[in-house]
């Protein structure tokens, strides 16, 4: 089953507020208050969020291990997979998520932040900007055009 959400419903400073951390709130805010946002932005915003981008960012690389089977890139494509993988796929990874189909926003923020962090054994709230950049896009560009455009080679 998809999920049923739409971009303009969306209240996006309030669940910034709710759910994104203080010292990650101006980053995501400058990108989905534009009023044009692109998927540009938004990988850009991702990467520097991550530390995948080098450049100041929020998270400093300490070359911790990865964990097995894990081969050391990019958080924010990983985060991106993780979002193919919920909104695109009907793998048994999420299945209980969309289940009934109506999660919230804010829900599927929180799911995508944990799933990567999980991986990464980190705090999800590490991922939690990034994750409602990736949401954001996904209900701006709708479901149909995000699975498209993501669609594995």
């Amino acid at each position: 089953m998809k999920f049923d959400l739409t971009f303009d419903q969306i209240d996006i400073p309030s669940v910034i507020n709710d759910v994104v951390p203080q010292s990650q709130r101006k980053a995501v805010a400058a990108v989905l208050t534009s009023d044009s946002f692109t998927e540009a932005d938004v990988d850009a915003a991702g990467m520097r969020l991550l530390g995948d981008m080098p450049s100041a960012s929020f998270i400093l690389p300490t070359g911790a291990p990865l964990g097995p089977g894990l081969k050391k890139g990019n958080l924010f494509a990983h985060l991106k997979a993780e979002a193919y993988d919920l909104f695109c796929t009907n793998s048994d990874v999420y299945a209980s998520e969309r289940k009934d189909g109506t999660q919230t926003v804010k829900n599927l923020i929180t799911i995508l932040a944990t799933a990567a962090g999980g991986t990464y054994s980190v705090s999800a709230a590490v991922f939690t900007g990034a994750a409602t950049l990736v949401v954001m896009l996904v209900l701006k560009m709708g479901l149909n055009a995000y699975c498209k455009a993501h669609a594995p080679e």
